[in-house]
């Protein structure tokens, strides 16, 4: 098993695009009431942005966006499906950008994959005075399928699984590394896939690159069966 490849999507990225969703209009309402109404157009900065998903809606927003994202892969999709934006290939530890320069920096669906300190200096450091930085992610709260999926992939894959969001917490990070002001807020949503849709999803999160290349065609059938299952 090659636990480098864990967090790593450039291997993954055309099924990412193909399968993941959008976010709901409350997240970009609560983005627009939380930002000053003082400022016109405000820019913001999408970190880990992968193929650019959210950052098109934030684009479709008004708001003048940069998305970065450390995987040059993920970040040529985000550049064909949108040549307007701004993409660039940087790690979040490392800015490409001065001292507060953004109007809000936001975080979809990533901020677990940098939470070291540097990261969070970084965000803290181009961000204006009294701007925002939002953490949106998606979470299943109503079945176990996560749980389930990770267990069949778990017998493909041999050692222990790696969890980036084990003991995570965004906003218990963000008041260790002084962010005030931390509100959390909950949306109910509902996405619905197709079988094909939802096995194009299994194969876009990063523990896929952990099923050995021999044993991938065995796996994806048993994803399949597991997809139908939940289907009925």
């Amino acid at each position: 098993m090659q636990i480098s490849l864990y967090g790593k999507f450039g291997n993954v990225a055309v099924d990412y695009q193909k399968a993941r969703q959008g976010f709901p209009t409350e997240v970009f309402n609560l983005l627009h009431r939380a930002i000053s109404p003082s400022i016109k157009t405000a820019e913001i900065l999408d970190v880990g942005c992968g193929t650019g998903i959210a950052t098109r809606q934030l684009a479709l927003n008004g708001y003048r966006v940069r998305g970065i994202d450390m995987d040059k892969d993920m970040i040529a999709i985000a550049r064909k499906e949108d040549t307007t934006i701004d993409f660039q290939v940087a790690p979040v530890h490392a800015l490409p950008f001065p001292d507060e320069h953004f109007d809000a920096v936001t975080a979809f669906s990533a901020f677990h994959w940098f939470t070291d300190s540097s990261s969070i200096s970084e965000i803290a450091r181009v961000l204006k005075p009294g701007s925002v930085f939002m953490v949106v992610n998606k979470n299943d709260a109503t079945s176990s399928f996560k749980t389930t999926y990770r267990l069949l992939l778990a017998e493909f894959i041999k050692g222990s699984l790696p969890n980036a969001k084990e003991n995570y917490n965004p906003a218990t990070l963000l008041k260790a590394h002084g962010f005030s002001a931390i509100a959390e807020y909950v949306f109910g949503i509902d996405e619905k896939y197709t079988i094909d849709e939802a096995l194009t999803y299994l194969r876009s999160v990063s523990l896929w690159n952990l099923v050995p290349t021999g044993r991938k065609k065995d796996a994806h059938h048993a994803l399949e069966k597991l997809c139908k299952q939940k289907a009925r």
